[in-house]
């Protein structure tokens, strides 16, 4: 029994270099848990077989998953390097049964959560007031609604591994919680980072508020950290891609 485990961070390069990784593999496990909603399985292995185009996979995740638009711009911009690896993962292994493990429930509540931290932002950008009692409440949802369902998701995996076939997991963002279950269930997986990752200004505050508690931060330090946040906004909107941006805001944080 073999495990692989390749772990994507925010960013479309992780998931360019997650293709480029499929492509040189020899050996694909039986079976791939990948991070799209559950209920998509056979939407995923419709488009590995070319019976979907991309913009019609999309159109069935939009209406499936009830997202809104720039949720779903954002989903594209990111996993289509994802969904174009399929059809190589097929032509190698055509009896690879795919299956998808996130919860409907969750890309419902995070496309939820995104639109009300954007439109925060934008009041924010354009007001120059920032709500701290607001953006307090708003982003301590955030940390508790992934932190379950990073939970759930990995419930889905474990249950779903069979110790007689092999596995590619194919996962997104704080890993070493999965791991650990792995570990004490008697799987030992090998562990492939896509990519070096700094947090972005509004995910270094989130961590913050997991590891101390929204309430043991001071007024002060939200109001930078959201004006830092605005910033490495402003760098997206002006920039060719959230790649390029990111780049840019790393580069200056590390003068």
């Amino acid at each position: 029994m073999e495990i692989v485990v390749y772990v994507l961070n925010k960013l479309k390069r992780s998931s360019i270099l997650f293709k480029e990784k499929i492509r040189k593999l020899k050996n694909i496990p039986e079976r791939f848990l990948i991070n799209f909603p559950s209920h998509l399985s056979c939407e995923l292995e419709e488009f590995g077989f070319g019976n979907l185009t991309t913009d019609e996979f999309w159109e069935i995740y939009k209406e499936k998953c009830n997202v809104n638009e720039p949720f779903l711009n954002a989903l594209k911009y990111k996993y289509n390097p994802i969904l174009e690896s399929l059809p190589d993962l097929y032509e190698k292994l055509p009896d690879l049964q795919i299956m998808p493990y996130q919860n409907l429930s969750y890309i419902e509540k995070v496309s939820e959560l995104e639109e009300e931290i954007l439109l925060e932002t934008f009041r924010a950008r354009l007001t120059g007031k920032i709500k701290v009692e607001e953006w307090k409440e708003l982003l301590s949802d955030d940390y508790e609604w992934n932190a379950t369902f990073r939970e759930k998701n990995e419930e889905t995996i474990l249950n779903n591994i069979d110790k007689d076939k092999n596995y590619l997991i194919l996962y997104e963002g704080y890993v070493k919680s999965l791991l650990q279950k792995m570990r004490a269930m008697g799987y030992f997986p090998r562990i492939n980072f896509l990519k070096e990752y700094y947090r972005s200004p509004l995910e270094m505050f989130i961590y913050e508020i997991g590891k101390n508690g929204s309430e043991n931060i001071s007024d002060e330090c939200i109001k930078k950290c959201i004006k830092d946040h605005i910033r490495y906004v402003e760098l997206i909107l002006y920039e060719k891609s959230i790649d390029d941006a990111h780049k840019k805001w790393e580069n200056s944080t590390n003068k």
